[in-house]
This record gives C-alpha cells, structure tokens and sequence, in this order.
C-alpha cells in the first residue's frame, strides 16, 4: 500500500517537472499562473528547451556531468527567447551556436 503511494506521487512529481522542463517554465511562473494557459518567453521548442538543460550530447543525459559536450548550453545570464529584444536574441544565438561547436569539437 505504501508503495504504491509513493510511486503515484513519485509519477505525478516527474510528470510536472518534466512539463516545466519542456516547456521551460519554473515552478514559481507555474504556481503564479496557475489554471492559466500560457506561454513562456523563454520556451524556445522542446527539444532546445531539453538540450538547453542536458546539454547537446545524448550520452551523457542520464549523468550529472558537465564538462564538454555534456555542458548545458548558456551562459546562465542571457537565455534564448520567443520575443524581446532582438539585439540579445541575436548575441544569444551566437553564444549557444559557438558553445555548440566547442562543445562538438570538445
């Protein structure tokens, strides 16, 4: 009875961080929005949302290990967006595009 308890809740915790994750969203934009649909500035696709997380290489998803190619992309100050200014979306592009490469040839 317990543990099955646990794994439904357990279930329910992944399925919700894995929705934020997805579509790059943090617990507090979600609690703050709550019973709202919306759409985060910072959701850049799923897929780009993924690797902007675990990093581009595959491989290492699974393991909490960032050095090369298993480096999350950013810089941690400037972060990809839907909208805003174009000046930051261009030099952020740039950014991950050049850590892609490193992180390639790394």
């Amino acid at each position: 009875m317990l543990n099955g308890t646990i794994m439904v809740l357990m279930t329910m915790f992944l399925k919700f961080h894995l929705k934020l994750a997805l579509t790059n969203k943090t617990t507090i934009e979600n609690l703050d929005k709550k019973g709202e649909e919306y759409l985060s500035v910072y959701d850049i696709g799923s897929g780009r949302n993924w690797e902007q997380i675990f990093g581009i290489n595959k491989l290492l998803w699974p393991f909490p290990v960032f050095c090369g190619s298993g480096k999350p992309l950013g810089d941690g100050i400037y972060w990809p967006s839907n909208k805003g200014d174009e000046s930051a979306r261009s030099l952020n592009s740039a950014s991950n595009e050049n850590q892609r490469k490193q992180q390639v040839a790394g």
